[in-house]
């Protein structure tokens, strides 16, 4: 109810009385193309819902209707367009793929999450490596070597562990509305 106008407030108790009413009047060719409040349905609305169809070939001239930004798709890395109604925002990319403000951010933090586990995956892995050889290398005797690689994984394992801090931090960073 915050992100769009709604036409219907009601309890949970009256929804299947409202469903039913709705659903039983006649909706004829000029009421189904109209939007809210009895307005016709815009150009861009009207672009938008191609788009959302499929046709993608549309989607350049939604960037005549949108203020281009400096963020990606988190979906397909294609350039998103604002698209400012009354006080929210919403983001589109040329393909379909729409968001809120808060799904695009969601999106981005899942991203910055993944990232930061693959991150930890290749130091944590980099160290097991280095130990693997420094063994290796000390069981033939070859301990200057060893030692080499022992003070290596000690130093990523101490970057290993700013990637864990900033994966706790990163969790406990999320906005709660």
């Amino acid at each position: 109810m915050r992100a769009v106008a709604v036409d219907h407030v009601v309890p949970v108790a009256d929804m299947a009385g409202l469903l039913s009413a709705l659903s039983s009047q006649h909706v004829g060719p000029e009421e189904a193309t109209m939007g809210r409040a009895g307005e016709a349905t815009d150009q861009r609305t009207e672009l938008e819902l191609e788009i959302t169809a499929g046709n993608t070939a549309l989607g350049k001239r939604l960037f005549e209707h949108a203020e281009l930004t400096p963020y990606s798709c988190p979906e397909c890395h294609g350039v998103l367009a604002a698209l400012a109604e009354d006080e929210r925002v919403r983001f589109r990319c040329h393909t379909g793929h729409a968001y809120s403000a808060e799904s695009l951010l969601a999106s981005f933090a899942e991203d910055i999450e993944e990232n930061l586990y693959c991150a930890l995956r290749g130091f944590d892995e980099s160290v097991m490596l280095l130990d693997h050889v420094g063994d290796h290398l000390a069981e033939n005797n070859d301990t200057q070597r060893a030692a080499a690689y022992f003070r290596k994984a000690q130093e990523v394992k101490r970057k290993g562990r700013l990637i864990r801090d900033a994966l706790a931090e990163h969790r406990s960073g999320s906005i709660e509305t």
